[in-house]
């Protein structure tokens, strides 16, 4: 277990490394990094997006717990506002801009390509997986967020600290799958279309 965290680290260390040296390389302006974070955003936050991600958590998380069908209940009751209340601060365009180092940066490249665009996106998800930002989601959902004005806080909390450090990479999953539609939907030029 601990070769296997040591080894994790070492791959987020890894992708977060290329992920903001790639960015760095590429053309993409910060107005650009903006609106497609905007957008990125927006699009995973839609209700069809929330809808096809319980889904997803539901069939990949549940049957792994002592109690699927009580699984599958409470993330089709809390996964809708646990999206609500995470995605509009975690995937705030400027934070992810900023963590990036895009704004402020000048380009040393052309133009961006469908490379760079899907390392951006893939970076993105390894920084949504690492320890580091789980426990702060944590930490905020279990807070004023979430938990914290739910009628059970206690549950709610708990279940927030059982459930999130599963989700994330799930999460971070779709958006690697997904980086190349996300690079032709949402960026400028229409990169990987």
């Amino acid at each position: 277990a601990i070769n296997t965290t040591l080894n994790m680290k070492t791959f987020i260390a890894i992708a977060l490394a290329c992920f903001v040296s790639s960015i760095k390389a590429t053309s993409i302006t910060c107005e650009e990094c903006l609106e497609f974070g905007g957008k990125l955003a927006e699009s995973f936050a839609s209700e069809k997006s929330v809808a096809d991600q319980t889904d997803l958590l539901s069939a990949v998380l549940c049957p792994m717990t002592e109690d699927p069908a009580g699984c599958d209940k409470g993330l089709r009751n809390w996964w809708s506002s646990i999206a609500a209340a995470m995605y509009p601060v975690y995937l705030e365009p400027n934070k992810l801009c900023g963590a990036a180092g895009l704004c402020g940066i000048k380009s040393i490249v052309k133009d961006a390509t469908c490379d760079q665009c899907v390392d951006g996106v893939n970076g993105l998800a390894s920084l949504l997986v690492t320890r580091s930002t789980v426990l702060d989601i944590i930490s905020f959902l279990q807070g004023d967020a979430l938990c914290a004005t739910s009628a059970d806080p206690a549950y709610c909390s708990q279940n927030i600290e059982l459930t999130m450090p599963f989700a994330m990479p799930i999460l971070g999953g779709i958006f690697m799958l997904r980086a190349p539609t996300f690079c032709c939907n949402f960026s400028n030029g229409g990169l990987c279309c």
